[in-house]
C-alpha cells in the first residue's frame, strides 16, 4: 500500500519528485493537484518555524509554490537532497527573507516616526521662542 507521500498511479506509487517531473515535462495538473495536496502542510510547517508568524508563513508557502511551478523551475535533481527536503529548505529562506524585509520595514518606519518627533519638538521651541 502507498504512503501518504506517494500518489499511486496505475497500482505503481510515485515520490515527488516523479510527480514534479511529469508536471513539469507536460504541464499535468493531476500531478501538479497531487503534489501540492501532498505537501502544502510541510511546506507551510517549515516556513512557520522559520519565521513565527501565520501569515507570513502563508505568504512564503504560496511564494514557494508559485516559483517551483514557474516554467524556469528551480529545481536540479544532480546532488541535491530529497525533493521534500530540498521544498522545505526553499520555504524557509523565503520565509525568512520576507521576515528579515519586514524588519527593515518596521525598523524604518520607526525611523521615520522618531525623526517627526523630532522635527515636531523643534518646531514647538521655534514657536515658542518666535511667540
Amino acid at each position: 500500500m502507498a504512503s501518504g507521500r506517494e500518489a499511486t498511479v496505475s497500482g505503481t506509487a510515485e515520490s515527488d519528485e516523479a510527480l514534479f517531473r511529469r508536471f513539469q515535462s507536460g504541464r499535468d495538473q493531476e500531478a501538479l493537484s497531487l503534489l501540492v495536496c501532498r505537501l502544502q502542510n510541510c511546506v507551510f510547517r517549515a516556513a512557520f518555524a522559520a519565521c513565527g508568524s501565520e501569515t507570513m508563513a502563508e505568504e512564503a508557502a504560496q511564494e514557494t509554490f508559485v516559483r517551483l511551478f514557474h516554467p524556469n523551475g528551480l529545481y536540479r535533481t544532480a546532488g541535491t537532497a530529497s525533493f521534500r527536503v530540498w521544498l522545505c529548505c526553499v520555504a524557509i529562506n523565503m520565509a525568512r527573507s520576507m521576515a528579515r524585509k519586514e524588519n527593515r520595514l518596521q525598523e524604518r518606519a520607526r525611523q521615520f516616526s522618531y525623526r517627526e518627533r523630532i522635527e515636531a519638538l523643534h518646531m514647538e521651541n521655534n514657536m515658542e521662542r518666535s511667540g
